[in-house]
């Protein structure tokens, strides 16, 4: 055994007082066999190698006794070798040390395989750190015969691991304030190692579990952590995902910013940041891209793609209902937009109740809505427009009925289907438009009287006063009969414009204030608008926009005088102040006949036409004869 004759040798050299250590300096070989020669001299290649080597190498004997060192740890320690052979760790180093050392050692002694321990050990100058590896040398029986040191300085590397730590620590610090959420995991393992207070905040202490099952309750790692994960040939890359958060239903775009190295360990660094707001923004986008905002219902562009992906041989026949709201524009012009947008909603409302939930429904311009439904025979689809049309009636905006004209078209040959279908449900459509354009509009206009009557701003007395005087006025002018039928239709309908004013300023005692007055006066142009709208009240709509000049062109809404005035509105004119006059109103009393007539004298060629008031006056007092 090499090794035990090294030992024995050195053993020998020790006692002998050599002032070098080296067993074989000086040694007579003289008489020695060949293999002891032999085996002498890889005793010296073994001291050769023990002087050269950059690591400490050091021998030591079953009873920790100091055998042999290798000049860098002699340099180490700043002492020669024969100030250190023959001695033990507790000559060497301070005494709680050495106990350490030995420690270790008899550790050593006993294994059946290396140790290895990072030490402080304090050399000539200062304290360096050390990687220590000991290994026990034994003889042929096994039995333990010395220690074998192996010590790498490692001291560089701890300085520079602890600029790192510090370094990830200065770094962690200052993600510990910022707004995204920061975690740092094992890359291996996906044990979180490290969150930021806003990830702890959102998410929950989860440091020492695994990511995927503390952000997203999954038991394995998920297709994120699989599928983009950074390889470790290829540090610093980044990867940009999104997804939702299991926890908190939240959405969040994940930034896998790098993988670094720390603590001897790779670890993801990654950052997320909550995007739900986005996400809900995208997901309002895609609805409104595809929806009708007023209604919910599907809109012109979805129902042209889903009719371009229908439009196959196993959905025939493909039928088209097409429905067109009622008078519309004249709850518009009469109520305001918000009841012509209730009658929108209306409309979608009874669609959907008359249809099944795989048939598409969608509003397809301003009033008109379509439905489109797939293999669907006939019968069916008369089923569905008879429901509609009975349902319609029973929906009311402003207490008038919805009403609506339908047409369908059926196709059972795909051909131009996109076109023809439309064109044909259409031209139907108007055909039953035109076939109760009147009855509607007449439902229409009485709602809207009745209203005013209900509400008392006008009354059906008021209404027949100035409808009789003001025919017998206009056949004492000599008008011909169709502008008697206009006179009579206007006296009835002069102040419908009065439906869009609100009813307690129409109701107020008290003198109206300048504000109030301005709203009131525009009852003329929503009159106006209101008649433009009815094929029956149209002829009118001029002498209703005009009701309210003055002779002298000082009334409104246009400021004309004189003649510029139409007759028919001069006319009522006078009669509508008349039965006014002597009418009981909430803001004044009535007058008498005499006191009326004295009022119309007054204001003649003011604010009447004098010629007029003249005939008029003649006409009352022929009737108290």
């Amino acid at each position: 055994n090499i090794l035990e004759i090294y030992l024995h040798m050195n053993e020998r050299s020790s006692e002998n007082g050599h002032s070098e250590a080296n067993p074989l300096k000086g040694l007579d070989i003289t008489g020695l066999d060949d293999k002891l020669i032999s085996d002498l001299m890889q005793l010296k290649l073994l001291q050769s190698i023990i002087d050269i080597s950059p690591n400490f190498l050091i021998l030591k004997d079953k009873d920790l006794v100091y055998r042999e060192v290798s000049k860098s740890f002699c340099r180490f320690l700043g002492k020669q070798r024969s100030q250190i052979i023959g001695k033990t760790d507790f000559d060497l180093f301070p005494e709680e040390d050495a106990a350490a050392y030995q420690e270790s050692d008899m550790e050593a002694l006993s294994s059946n395989s290396p140790i290895e321990a990072d030490w402080q050990v304090y050399g000539k100058k200062d304290a360096r750190w050390l990687h220590i590896i000991k290994n026990t040398f034994r003889d042929p029986d096994g039995k333990p015969i010395g220690v074998l040191c192996s010590i790498t300085d490692i001291h560089e590397r701890k300085l520079a691991e602890k600029k790192i730590r510090e370094s990830n620590r200065q770094l962690l610090s200052i993600f510990s304030g910022v707004d995204e959420f920061i975690y740092v995991a094992d890359f291996d393992t996906y044990e979180i190692l490290y969150m930021n207070e806003k990830a702890i905040k959102t998410f929950g202490h989860f440091i020492g579990k695994k990511c995927y099952k503390a952000l997203q309750n999954f038991n394995s790692p998920c297709k994120f952590c699989t599928n983009h994960l950074i390889s470790k040939n290829n540090l610093g890359k980044t990867h940009i995902w999104e997804f939702q958060n299991k926890v908190n239903k939240h959405w969040y775009r994940c930034i896998d910013k790098a993988i670094l190295w720390i603590n001897n360990k790779y670890v993801r660094f990654e950052m997320a940041v909550d995007i739900t707001d986005k996400k809900n923004f995208e997901k309002k986008l895609l609805q409104l891209s595809f929806h009708d905002k007023l209604t919910g219902l599907y809109n012109r562009a979805y129902y042209q793609e889903e009719l371009n992906r229908l439009k196959t041989k196993r959905n025939l026949p493909i039928s088209l209902i097409m429905a067109d709201v009622n008078g519309l524009k004249l709850v518009n012009d009469a109520f305001g937009h918000h009841h012509g947008d209730k009658l929108l909603k209306l409309t979608a409302e009874v669609l959907k109740e008359c249809c099944r939930g795989e048939d598409l429904i969608a509003r397809y311009g301003g009033d008109e809505f379509l439905i489109l439904l797939t293999k669907t025979p006939k019968s069916r689809v008369m089923e569905i427009i008879n429901n509609i049309k009975a349902e319609a009636p029973k929906k009311r905006s402003a207490n008038i009925p919805l009403s609506l004209s339908i047409g369908f078209a059926i196709k059972t040959k795909l051909g131009n289907i996109d076109i023809d279908i439309l064109k044909d449900a259409e031209e139907n459509m108007y055909k039953d438009k035109m076939l109760n354009f009147r009855k509607s509009h007449k439902e229409m206009i009485e709602f809207l009287t009745n209203a005013l009557y209900e509400k008392g701003i006008e009354t059906i007395d008021h209404h027949k006063k100035v409808e009789y005087y003001a025919n017998m006025l206009g056949k004492a002018m000599g008008l011909f009969n169709y502008k008697l039928e206009e006179l009579s239709l206007h006296s009835k309908f002069h102040d419908i414009g009065k439906i869009g004013i609100k009813e307690k300023i129409l109701k107020r005692k008290r003198k109206l204030n300048p504000n109030e007055w301005q709203h009131v006066k525009k009852h003329s142009e929503i009159g106006y608008r209101i008649a433009n709208s009815s094929p029956i009240l149209s002829p009118i709509s001029e002498y209703i926009l005009h009701q309210h000049e003055w002779w002298n062109g000082s009334g409104y809404p246009t400021g004309l005088k004189g003649k510029e005035i139409p007759l028919i509105s001069r006319i009522v004119a006078v009669v509508d102040a008349y039965d006014n006059m002597i009418s009981k109103k909430p803001y004044k009393n009535k007058m008498s006949e005499a006191m009326a007539i004295k009022e119309l004298k007054k204001f003649a060629g003011a604010q009447f036409d004098p010629n007029i008031v003249k005939k008029f006056i003649n006409i009352i007092r022929k009737e108290d004869k």
